[in-house]
């Protein structure tokens, strides 16, 4: 008897959740039956950030909203300079991965072999079902 209370209070207390979230969802466009649509990567991405420089600057905390724009910027900088550098090694490498670089007093690991390159004759570890073709972890010429 006591398992089914508390089965229904807890039945009753999600409904009540998911109509409170329903009657805040209708409130937030123009019109109620009209919402706009946001995508989740978007909203999730962009909105901390600018919610917070928002509220430094309600605040009147003008050089911490400045620092916080500043940051921003910066990471933007620095993900589109990575992208860039990726994009110029895999156009110097042919395309190709690097393989790992093999120290002979070291054990092969599980699931990966040791390569000899043909131009240089490093010993190189690559997977040894590789899904990529590799290059060599010293010279870059293809396994």
């Amino acid at each position: 008897m006591l398992e089914i209370i508390i089965i229904v209070i807890i039945s009753v207390t999600i409904y009540k959740r998911v109509q409170r979230r329903k009657q805040e969802g209708q409130g937030t466009g123009p019109h109620p039956a009209i919402t706009t649509t946001v995508r989740p990567q978007q909203r999730m991405r962009n909105t901390p950030v600018k919610n917070a420089i928002q509220e430094a600057r309600e605040d009147g905390n003008n050089t911490t909203a400045y620092l916080m724009e500043k940051a921003a910027a910066d990471a933007k900088e620095h993900e589109r300079e990575r992208l860039e550098e990726q994009k110029r090694l895999y156009e110097t490498r042919g395309g190709l991965a690097v393989a790992e670089r093999y120290l002979a007093e070291n054990a092969i690991p599980q699931g990966k072999k040791c390569v000899v390159c043909g131009y240089c004759g490093a010993e190189n570890l690559i997977p040894v079902m590789p899904g990529t073709r590799y290059s060599c972890y010293f010279c870059r010429e293809p396994l």
